[in-house]
């Protein structure tokens, strides 16, 4: 067979093909549009690093200026671990009406999706079907990290030498994409 009968054979069932098309199209775009409304939402925290005065009153270092920026990276490095704690995230979730996604104690710690960001600021992501409940599980995510800072500061050391700003949590819904629907598909 030549080139010219291959195309000769599809252009004659040309509304096969179209049709296996417009088909896979309508059904990735009705695959769409069954999936519900998801939410990400995202809060910031961001330890800072504190003035010479306070470093020397807290620690029994002298001030050198590196002390303090890694005091505040290491600290904010163990906030960020708190998230893989059943029992932090479970006191997230006491303070809200949400029930916790996760059914395990294994679960847990994959609730958040935590990220550090140099020197000294973590990123946490959480991801639900209702707007309002994403942003009350933020927003108890930052109180309960006060909390703990606070609890922290109270024992002394380079805790009680560092300041936590916690962020307005942002929330965002995405729908999945005909893309991926697509490739789903095939």
């Amino acid at each position: 067979m030549e080139f010219a009968d291959y195309v000769a054979i599809i252009r004659r069932s040309r509304w096969l093909f179209g049709s296996v098309v417009i088909v896979a199209t309508g059904l990735a775009g009705g695959l769409v549009a069954r999936q519900p409304t998801r939410y990400e939402g995202a809060l910031t925290a961001t330890v800072f690093q504190i003035t010479p005065a306070q470093t020397q009153a807290a620690t029994p270092y002298q001030f050198d200026g590196f002390y303090t920026f890694q005091g505040a990276s290491l600290f904010a490095e163990q906030l960020k671990a708190m998230f893989s704690d059943p029992a932090f995230v479970a006191s997230i979730f006491s303070q809200t009406q949400v029930a916790s996604p996760a059914y395990r104690l294994a679960d847990a710690s994959q609730v958040f999706t935590t990220k550090k960001y140099d020197p000294a600021t973590i990123q946490i992501q959480f991801v639900g079907s209702n707007r309002d409940a994403v942003a009350a599980v933020l927003t108890a995510a930052g109180k309960q990290l006060q909390n703990a800072t606070a609890a922290l500061q109270a024992k002394g050391g380079v805790a009680s030498a560092v300041r936590l700003e916690v962020g307005q949590p942002y929330v965002l819904s995405f729908h999945g994409s005909a893309l991926m629907a697509g490739v789903a598909w095939l």
